[in-house]
Parts: structure tokens; C-alpha cells; sequence
């Protein structure tokens, strides 16, 4: 295990396995989450450090729905959150089987369908891709914080 990690447990197994678990796949004699859903392993390996992050692997969308951040080719989606002092950055990652399908005009319309809602207090909005990723980045005031962490 790491010193920099936190592990947050929840459901319905005794404490005790799920425990043994974590140290089980530490010591590499379980398998590891990223090694058996698609989109974590791009989610872990291109989402920034953050206060609050958040991984959503999922099968592969075959429609598109902006609203939902499902696109056609897509694996998963995930979120990070830092804050430097001042304002928050905002990152949003959106995971793709093959690289030929990342594309930033999906977390455009994402972006475009969520106005009103995620992405509200979101300014400085910035689009890339990257290997099976789509990248949004943006920055947040910090008196906006309470709205997305409820």
C-alpha cells in the first residue's frame, strides 16, 4: 500500500474481508480494479492529483448522450478537483477504448448540455485529448465548492 493513498470501504462484506482484501491486492495477489475495467486504467493513469476525485468505468457506450457524458466508444469518466489557495481546478476525463474515438467535441457537447448544472461555475474551459482520453480542464471560485461536493 502507499502512504499517499486513502482507501474509502463500503458495502455490504464484514470490514475484516474487505481489508484483507486491499492488502491482498497491494501485496499483488489479487487482481487490481484498473486490470479488469477498460476505462480505469486511462482514468488512473491521465486524471490530476486531487482533493476530490471520482472514476466511473462503464461498458462501452455504442449511443451517444450528451447529458449522460456517454459517447459512442467511450469506457468511463472521471473527475478531479484541486485547490491551489486561491480558486478550484476542475478536470474532467473522458475514457475511450481507442484512441481514434477521443474527441474533444464529445466533452464539448458534454460541457454544452450541462451548463446549467455541472458546469455552471466553470470558467477558463479548456479541450484536449490524449491516447484514449478527452481532457477538460477549468477553474472554479471556492465559494462554489458546497454545490459539488453534497
Amino acid at each position: 500500500m502507499s502512504e499517499r493513498a486513502l482507501v474509502w470501504l463500503s458495502g455490504t462484506e464484514p470490514v475484516e474481508e474487505m481489508a484483507r482484501a486491499v492488502v491482498e491486492t497491494s501485496e499483488g495477489d489479487r487482481s487490481r480494479y484498473v486490470d479488469e475495467h477498460t476505462g480505469a486504467d486511462v482514468l488512473t493513469s491521465t486524471l490530476s492529483d486531487g482533493f476530490d476525485l471520482r472514476l466511473n468505468p462503464y461498458e462501452r457506450a455504442t449511443v451517444d448522450d450528451p447529458r449522460d457524458a456517454s459517447f459512442e466508444g467511450s469506457v468511463g469518466i472521471g473527475t478531479s478537483l484541486s485547490f491551489d489557495g486561491d480558486e478550484i481546478s476542475a478536470e474532467v476525463v473522458l475514457a475511450y477504448e481507442e484512441a481514434a474515438d477521443a474527441d474533444t467535441d464529445d466533452l464539448e457537447a458534454y460541457v454544452e448540455a450541462t451548463r446549467s448544472t455541472s458546469f455552471k461555475d466553470v470558467y477558463d474551459l479548456s479541450f484536449s485529448t490524449s491516447g484514449r482520453a478527452a481532457v477538460v480542464t477549468g477553474k472554479m471560485n471556492p465559494e462554489f465548492m458546497s454545490l459539488y461536493l453534497d
